[in-house]
């Protein structure tokens, strides 16, 4: 049977928020340490080659993290130009190549900095495409093989709690059949529309997407024009998802609703 990876492993925490901290600590330390071991042999390294070392060390910050890359080129900058421009021990610039240098790193940092970003973000989308196909194919394996709505619904939870990051998730039968198109139990909660989307008026914006309530959303589990009641999703404190996300757990609710619906059809 196919596995679900977790996606929690490919979803920002606040071990991001760390490595934003450590890499531009480290970076700016890195510029003023580089900056100032050299001022004694300024005249023999040049400033060609001190500000080659500096633009070095700033892309080395910005594959780490755009906070880090642009705060580490700013430092970069500032320490070139005290030190390794005349006049020295000042910020101001005499020459005009050395302002030209000056610009360079800052643009250098800011340029890396987004390429980094981007590339990142491209990854954590792809990631969370790729869990959200292996999360499918699970589920599928499971009704492939003659699985009872039961085992399904083992599977569909196994699944919206790794793509989501869920603290918790359940299904909450309606007393009896209705119309697909009436609402089911607990309309305080908020519904996951079909196309992934939530209908709040105060979306908060998390680290991978936006959160869900604190006291839950639900997707309704419905088929051949029948409601069979609704998934109950409480997520994880902080935790956050991206439409995409939310999208594939539809489609899962959806494969569970079918399971239901055939199993009932046939009994």
């Amino acid at each position: 049977m196919a596995s679900i990876p977790d996606s929690r492993s490919s979803a920002p925490d606040d071990g991001g928020s760390r490595l934003d901290s450590i890499g531009l600590a480290v970076g700016a330390a890195g510029a003023m340490l580089i900056a100032g071991l050299l001022a004694p042999a300024r005249t023999l390294v040049g400033p060609a080659n001190v500000a080659l070392l500096l633009c070095a060390l700033v892309v080395l910050a910005a594959l780490t993290s755009r906070l880090a890359g642009i705060g580490t080129a700013v430092v970069a900058a500032l320490s070139f130009n005290f030190v390794h421009t005349k006049p020295y021990g000042s910020l101001r610039i005499d020459d005009g190549r050395d302002m030209l240098t000056v610009g360079l790193l800052l643009f250098v940092g800011i340029v890396v900095s987004w390429v980094g970003e981007w590339r990142r973000k491209t990854a954590r989308h792809a990631n969370v495409h790729r869990a959200g196909e292996h999360s499918l194919e699970a589920v599928i394996d499971v009704i492939a093989t003659g699985g009872s709505a039961d085992q399904v619904l083992v599977a569909v939870r196994t699944a919206l709690t790794h793509v989501l990051d869920l603290a918790d998730c359940r299904f909450e039968s309606t007393p009896e059949p209705a119309s697909a198109s009436s609402l089911v139990a607990a309309p305080a909660l908020q519904r996951i529309e079909r196309s992934g989307g939530l209908a709040l008026r105060h979306l908060r914006l998390g680290a991978n997407g936006f959160e869900l309530p604190d006291e839950g959303a639900v997707i309704e589990v419905a088929s051949g024009g029948r409601t069979y009641g609704q998934i109950v999703l409480i997520p994880r404190h902080g935790s956050s998802s991206h439409i995409a996300q939310r999208r594939v757990a539809v489609a899962l609710v959806d494969l569970y609703a079918l399971a239901v619906d055939q199993e009932r059809t046939v009994a």
